[in-house]
């Protein structure tokens, strides 16, 4: 049976409900949903089958549920809901095509079924916008006469894992992440091999369905002059990002976001390359897009730089050494290769990642292009575990080094910002 929702709150006739989630392919992205659903406290359980992306709600008996605030928790989770099917515990009920009846404090719109008296147990199908694609509703409720209430599509957002660079989708609403990475380099200075370090810890905040927040700092020794190697503050930033696009289906979705990030770097100007790494005071913004088809996630990203060092704006009487102005870019690819079959959230999971990442000066001729290789292990659904190695492939720009490991942790804490009952 398929029906419109009329209204939201029903007591004690729909006893169960089944709901399959869109844009999520792994385990991690489960698990937010799981997290959320039992976050409502008219929820008895939830059971969760990885495979097909769906979710088994069990309601308490007695209390009042809100079947909007299902739809509004997977949203928060960061995905959207392609079909919700509740089983109904009243017989009895005189059910005709295209009219609308109350079930509970609910009133619910049939759509394309046959006149019946529904038996002791059945189970309906929510067909409103809000609860499957936009083609879908349109098509299930072309015959329809009645003008019902209709929403409009929200945009929900996901998660890709990249190692170096960000993809379109922001962290779950309410959710925090603390991150750990180190970056190590060789450089070679008055003829010494030697190897520098930076360290950066951030945590990634989801202040909403479409906005998060990064704030970052960093430590290193990459711009001491030889021998010195003590550690040092290097850099703080703050880096916002809006999702503007998202289209989902089941085990696929697309999306777009852009983004600004500032960054305060205390290093000296020293190198031709521009990053928004801490390597510079400089302000960037972008645009992201990603694809993601079942296990296979690609992305792409574009942005400028502008260097805020106060040399800028001095005049030297003819043109610096240095640029200030950049566009940066990469194109990432990453892979779900184990499990091959999903049976709980605690199954490790293995990405493999490969990333072109390139730069180029727009008021200096400089260039270049690297290679990122790099794999990454998810633990219980809630820590990342990322190894990478980053290699110039093309280019001759005047840059600290060509070659860089990087090693990072990342751990998520779902629901960690609770609001204040009124």
């Amino acid at each position: 049976m398929g029906i419109l929702l009329w209204s939201f709150t029903s007591i004690a006739q729909i006893s169960k409900a089944s709901l399959q989630a869109s844009g999520l392919t792994c385990a991690l992205c489960a698990k937010s949903i799981y997290t959320n659903l039992t976050a409502l406290d008219f929820i008895d359980s939830v059971d969760t089958d990885l495979e097909t992306s769906s979710f088994l709600i069990v309601f308490k008996p007695g209390i009042k549920l809100d079947i909007d605030a299902i739809r509004r928790k997977v949203e928060d989770a960061g995905f959207s809901v392609s079909k919700l099917l509740l089983k109904v515990d009243q017989g009895g009920l005189a059910i005709r095509n295209d009219q609308k009846i109350r079930i509970g404090d609910n009133v619910f719109h049939f759509i394309g079924v046959k006149n019946q008296q529904s038996p002791a147990s059945f189970e309906m199908r929510v067909i409103d916008q809000k609860f499957l694609s936009a083609k879908e509703f349109k098509k299930l409720t072309a015959g329809s006469k009645i003008s019902c209430y209709q929403f409009s599509k929200s945009l929900p957002y996901a998660q890709e894992l990249y190692v170096y660079s960000e993809p379109a989708s922001n962290v779950p609403t309410k959710s925090l992440s603390f991150k750990y990475a180190g970056k190590w380099m060789s450089e070679s200075e008055l003829g010494h091999e030697h190897t520098t370090v930076r360290h950066m810890a951030e945590s990634s905040i989801g202040l909403g369905k479409f906005l998060m927040v990064r704030p970052a700092i960093s430590v290193g020794n990459m711009y001491n002059r030889y021998p010195d190697q003590k550690l040092r503050f290097e850099s703080a930033s703050i880096y916002a990002k809006l999702r503007v696009l998202s289209i989902d289906d089941v085990h696929r979705h697309f999306r777009a976001a852009a983004f600004v990030k500032g960054v305060f770097s205390k290093n000296d100007l020293q190198y031709a390359e521009i990053t928004a790494d801490g390597d510079q005071t400089a302000i960037q913004g972008g645009l992201i897009l990603t694809q993601l088809l079942h296990k296979l996630a690609i992305s792409g990203t574009g942005s400028l730089v502008e260097v805020m060092h106060p040399d800028r704006w001095k005049d030297f009487g003819g043109q610096t050494f240095y640029g200030y102005q950049s566009f940066n870019y990469s194109l990432s690819a990453g892979y779900l290769l184990f499990p091959r079959k999903y049976t709980s959230y605690e199954q490790t999971n293995f990405n493999i990642y490969v990333e072109l990442i390139g730069s180029k000066g727009l008021d200096r001729d400089y260039a270049f292009m690297d290679l990122a290789p790099a794999i990454q292990l998810i633990v219980n659904s809630n820590a990342k575990i990322n190894a990478g190695y980053r290699f110039q492939i093309s280019g001759g720009a005047y840059r600290m080094g060509t070659s860089s490991l990087s090693i990072s942790y990342e751990r998520s804490f779902l629901n960690a910002i609770k609001r204040k009952k009124k």
